[in-house]
């Protein structure tokens, strides 16, 4: 397969990692590289670190090297260390080609390969031949991660900032921390569910953070709370939704 040549590259670091960059890295989820021109840094969502919340979405500084150790990179900038798991990486940036001694095709399909598991496994779970997933982080700034689309034994993911799909439906997250759940069929920034969404397939939302997630799913309806390392359904309506301007 063709690989894109990059004229920055990460190296691997030369001898063992320290080990006090296990208890001392920052975690960062859902991270990708990118090529700076001058440099390559990292972005995603920093855990762990004093005086950011839990999911704030951050650049990095240039990264100078990596360690890899079992399923978790360890990116070493000029005053920081990241912990990078494998299972966070967004698939559809394509920069872990920027990363030497790693083979970019085997890497891909190893994480592609590892989420279809998870997903399929729920569907058997849950008892369901369909289903859209949205991997939500539950923190002190949720986020959303990707969303999952399981139909006829095949299952596609999409990272949060694409919205190809015809509106359906719409997932937000308001001031107060909340997952609001709408109709609609023009606005831009939000995130669209593909037309597959219905009675037989329904909406999971997945809780892969640390912290419960409050779901608002409309007027004079009840919240639902979400706990951390669960999922939950979400029943769709689709009737329209109209809004008067003053």
């Amino acid at each position: 397969m063709y690989q894109e040549i990059h004229w920055n590259t990460i190296p691997a670091a030369a001898g063992p990692m320290p080990e006090h960059f296990l208890s001392e890295a920052f975690t960062l989820n859902h991270w990708r590289l990118i090529d700076m021109g001058e440099g390559i840094a990292l972005e995603g969502h920093i855990h762990g670190r004093s005086g950011f919340p839990d999911g704030l979405q951050i650049s990095t500084s240039f990264i100078n090297c990596y360690h890899q150790k079992g399923s978790c990179f360890y990116f070493e900038s000029s005053n920081s260390v990241y912990a990078c798991r494998m299972s966070e990486y967004m698939l559809e940036s394509d920069s872990i080609a920027l990363l030497e001694q790693i083979a970019a095709d085997s890497f891909t399909e190893r994480v592609a390969f590892d989420r279809k598991k998870h997903y399929a496994g729920i569907l058997r779970e849950k008892q369901c031949r369909e289903g859209v997933f949205l991997n939500w982080c539950g923190c002190d700034t949720s986020y959303l991660k990707w969303t999952a689309y399981a139909a006829d034994g095949q299952i596609e993911f999409e990272d949060n900032d694409i919205t190809r799909f015809e509106a359906s439906a719409v997932f937000t997250l308001n001031g107060n921390n909340e997952i609001a759940v709408s109709c609609s069929s023009t606005p831009r920034s939000k995130l669209f569910l593909p037309a597959l969404a219905g009675e037989n397939c329904p909406v999971f939302i997945e809780n892969s953070g640390t912290k419960p997630l409050r779901v608002i799913l409309g007027k004079n309806k009840r919240p639902l709370f979400v706990q951390p390392g669960s999922c939950a359904a979400v029943k769709i309506s689709f009737e329209p939704v109209y809004s008067v301007i003053n």
